[in-house]
């Protein structure tokens, strides 16, 4: 038995689990793929530990430790015809999950889709982590209408990127001490070299339109595998799913771009 909350999509023979981001749940991570998915997909999306319904005590529990979520993340895929080779869809920090998973169970991965995928933390989020002022500064900024606003203005003066919405990800039930704990476990993530022994193929869907620090993680992460396929999505920014969920869909499923 899980004490995940997940949700499937589909049920074609080819399975694909998703691991939404930062701040986020299963559901808006992933259910605007749903009218694309071919008929030989299966999507199941996984609310991570203490995120969307995943909000049981024992859930919350994993929390205590990165080691402890990642475990919990991976049984779930235990409970799943061990017959059957999966496809992890990791979406923007959710690549670190399909990570620990894939290192865990490295018998059970297919193969692993990296959207949007950080390698690192920029400043924007690390000075949360701040000692004394940072998780002060963060309910200034999440848990009010004018500090959101004024970090978005902030943003874009600093040219990041026009569009870029810091608090994109989250949903309308987003639990902010939960959300802090994610933060603080990404934080200590020091070295995206942690995952250079994961032999699983990988490839990368970002769109083009991003902020620098998803083009400079995609650098970083080929670092770790030379030659890594990348799939630009022109036009789209970091929320690939939401905006161009067609576009994004093809991606994942088909492995092109284009329209058929």
């Amino acid at each position: 038995m899980t004490l995940l909350h997940t949700q499937t999509y589909g049920h074609g023979p080819r399975v694909f689990i998703g691991y939404h981001g930062w701040g986020s749940e299963q559901g808006r991570s992933f259910e605007a793929l749903v009218p694309f998915l071919p008929d030989d997909v299966t999507l199941i999306g996984v609310d991570l530990p203490g995120c969307g319904k995943s909000t049981t005590p024992s859930a919350k529990d994993a929390l205590a430790s990165w080691e402890r979520v990642n475990d919990l993340v991976a049984r779930h895929l235990d409970t799943i015809d061990s017959d059957k080779q999966v496809t992890l869809v990791g979406s923007c920090s959710g690549v670190f999950n399909a990570c620990e998973v894939a290192q865990r169970r490295p018998e059970r991965i297919r193969d692993i889709i990296m959207l949007e995928p950080f390698a690192y933390m920029p400043w924007y989020f690390s000075i949360f982590l701040k000692p004394v002022t940072g998780k002060l500064l963060y309910k200034m900024v999440f848990d009010n209408p004018l500090g959101k606003a004024a970090t978005s203005l902030s943003m874009r003066k600093k040219k990041l990127n026009e569009d870029f919405d810091m608090v994109g990800s989250f949903g309308l039930g987003t639990d902010l001490d939960v959300a802090y704990r994610y933060l603080e476990f990404y934080g200590a993530l020091t070295e995206h070299s942690i995952y250079k022994d994961i032999t699983a193929p990988i490839r990368i869907i970002h769109g083009q339109n991003t902020f620098g620090a998803i083009h400079e993680s995609v650098a970083m992460w080929q670092e770790n595998w030379p030659g890594l396929p990348v799939t630009p999505l022109e036009g789209v920014g970091h929320m690939l799913n939401q905006e161009a969920p067609e576009a994004t869909a093809r991606a994942i499923f088909t492995g092109s771009s284009e329209p058929s």
